[in-house]
């Protein structure tokens, strides 16, 4: 299982700025002078978004857009304005393979896929830059940015990824979380003695950073790799993921997918991120399927029986089940989005009747009633409790206060296994 810890190093360099010429005149001749115009921003070159990309070891020689305006990235694509995009690529499925530094291959090995692609991403072209988290619930989200050179596959991760509040960007703060969003404020109610008080949202504490999950998409091939970065205290609060330009959809869908389970898990005690669908099925069931299959997921949102919460990952928690992905891969001519004011503000890109298409999620279900582990092969039967408690710490790898946790996670939940990927026998 891909879990080593790894450290990791960001470049820091500056961006030159712009030299402006102005004329001057007098009776006795023009001259003109050279000078720099200081600050000289303007969409595509915003100070606090270079220096935060530099901080992540790429130059911004071009343009970099951060979370750029629709029609501006369908104008880099060359397509027309509208809901729908139909495209080549990128591929939603197709092969790949998945490394970890440290694991499967060296630190050194990373170190010079990871150079390679930040070279490469400094060469020159405009860069589209998303600024996004995964988690409906915020207390336990954090932070994802996708860089890219490609305007198409920038679109896709916005509708996938769960969209939260403008928020200016830091350059000095990574790896803390990002955790800040009023859709999800409740009313505070306090019974005073007498009568309950009740108060308007206060905001959510906001944390230092904003991206502990940093995804680099560009270069040859098809691969992907990532590697866990360490704090002073040997605590995992962070990952780099080097992604080819070739790599479908669905391998950058997974590559963060675990490695953003890893950090939170690492990051909160008393939740617990795993690969996996989730849905409330019959009579309010809520049901959670670890490994689930992409036919599990397909079925999911063509399946009037269930109510499809989170694809790929979900974090149980106390409160309930949170989705950690905004969409979710499908067909558009099969399943038709739900779509709230909160959605995806990006056009659909339909590549060979596949596309990213936006769930938004409740922030949470209620708490799981049934979790299902999904293995190829195996015959469909009933777990105890310890069994499955002991499936979801070998899964996370948990520590011994973490598997405490977990076990107290999963109080009175029916385990089962199947090798059925099928959901008629789940539901």
């Amino acid at each position: 299982m891909l879990r080593k810890l790894a450290a990791g190093v960001a470049k820091r360099t500056q961006k030159t700025h712009i030299s402006s010429t102005r004329a001057f005149s007098s009776k006795a001749k023009a001259t003109t002078e050279e000078f720099v115009v200081f600050p000289n921003e303007y969409e595509g070159n915003i100070y606090d978004v270079n220096w935060s990309l530099c901080e992540d070891g790429v130059v911004p020689v071009g343009k970099a857009y951060r979370n750029a305006r629709p029609s501006l990235m369908t104008n880099a694509i060359g397509a027309k304005k509208g809901d729908s995009i139909t495209a080549e690529k990128p591929l939603y499925f197709g092969k790949y393979s998945l490394t970890e530094a440290g694991d499967t291959i060296s630190q050194d090995e990373f170190s010079d896929l990871f150079e390679s692609q930040k070279e490469l991403l400094s060469s020159g072209a405009d860069l589209f830059v998303e600024d996004a988290s995964l988690g409906s619930y915020s207390k336990n989200r954090i932070g994802v940015r996708v860089v890219t050179q490609d305007a198409t596959k920038a679109l896709v991760a916005r509708t996938l990824l769960m969209p939260t509040p403008p928020r200016k960007c830091d350059h000095r703060a990574r790896f803390d979380g990002w955790n800040f969003d009023p859709r999800w404020q409740e009313t505070k109610v306090e019974w005073t003695g007498e009568n309950y008080l009740m108060t308007e949202p206060d905001a959510q504490s906001v944390e230092g950073g904003e991206r502990p999950i940093t995804a680099f998409i560009g270069g040859e091939g098809g691969d992907v790799s990532v590697q866990f970065v360490e704090n002073s205290k040997e605590k995992i609060i962070g990952a780099n993921i080097v992604v080819g330009e070739a790599a479908p959809v669905i391998a950058i869908v997974n590559s963060i997918s675990h490695a953003s389970n890893v950090v939170i898990n690492e990051k909160y005690l008393d939740a617990l991120a795993v690969p996996s669908l989730s849905f409330t099925g019959k009579k309010g069931a809520s049901i959670v399927v670890i490994n689930a299959t992409d036919a599990m997921v397909d079925a999911a949102v063509t399946d009037k029986a269930v109510a499809m919460h989170g694809a790929y990952s979900n974090t149980l928690t106390a409160y309930g089940v949170s989705a950690n992905w905004n969409g979710v891969i499908s067909s558009p001519t099969k399943y038709k989005p739900v779509v709230s004011s909160f959605g995806s503000a990006a056009p659909i890109v339909n590549v060979k009747d596949k596309a990213a298409l936006p769930v938004s999620p409740d922030n949470v279900i209620a708490p799981a009633t049934h979790i299902v582990f999904f293995e190829s092969g195996a015959s469909k039967k009933k777990l105890t409790t310890e069994e499955g408690v002991a499936k979801l710490v070998a899964l996370s790898e948990a520590s011994e206060a973490k598997a405490t946790a977990i076990a107290g996670l999963v109080k009175g939940v029916t385990f089962s296994i199947t090798g059925d990927d099928g959901l008629s026998s789940i539901v």
